[in-house]
């Protein structure tokens, strides 16, 4: 297991990366980098935003090949 060199003062979680860290902590500066122009959704991490636009853009990338279900996540 990696040692994990950089700490959260405030609620403890620990990471081996400073950028992990980094953008943790916007938890508790209440940051939102990434803010919808569509609806009201914002949030930290730009992976999580451009999947939340999906939804508005309508793409559908994960597809059953058995029947016509399709979804924008893979876990759905």
């Amino acid at each position: 297991m990696q040692e994990r060199d950089y700490t959260c003062e405030v609620g403890g979680y620990a990471c081996n990366q400073s950028g992990s860290l980094k953008t943790y902590m916007r938890i508790h500066k209440g940051k939102r980098l990434d803010t919808c122009e569509v609806c009201v959704y914002a949030c930290n991490l730009s992976g999580s935003f451009k999947t939340h636009m999906r939804i508005h853009q309508g793409k559908r990338l994960h597809t059953c090949e058995v029947c016509v279900y399709a979804c924008n996540q893979s876990g759905s």
